[in-house]
C-alpha cells in the first residue's frame, strides 16, 4: 500500500469502530465501522429511522455511543472539543 500524497495527511478524516447506540429497547446504530480517508467524501443513505442522523450526533460528541470508538481528524470523539472548531455540520 502506498502511503499518502505529500499534500495528504496519513490521518483518516474519520474512523469509527463497533459504533452502537441504543435508546432503551430501541438500536439506533448498529456496530458501524468505517473508515473515511482524509478528502474523502460520503453520504448517508437509508429510510427515516435508520440512524443516519444519530451517526453523525455521536461524531459530533452531542451523544454518546452505547459501545465502540470513533475519531474525528485524529481525535477521539470523547473529546469534540479538540476537532469541532475544524469540522462544519448541519443537523
Amino acid at each position: 500500500m502506498l502511503g499518502p500524497m505529500p499534500h495528504e495527511s496519513a490521518v483518516d478524516a474519520i474512523t469509527i469502530s463497533g459504533l452502537t447506540k441504543r435508546f432503551s429497547s430501541l438500536t439506533a446504530v448498529d456496530n458501524l465501522t468505517v473508515d473515511i480517508p482524509t478528502g474523502g467524501v460520503i453520504g448517508l443513505l437509508g429510510p427515516n429511522g435508520a440512524g443516519k442522523s444519530v451517526t453523525i450526533r455521536m461524531l459530533l460528541g452531542l451523544i454518546r455511543p452505547t459501545a465502540g470508538s470513533g475519531t474525528v481528524l485524529g481525535h477521539p470523539i470523547t473529546r469534540p472539543e479538540a476537532f469541532l472548531p475544524r469540522v462544519g455540520a448541519l443537523i
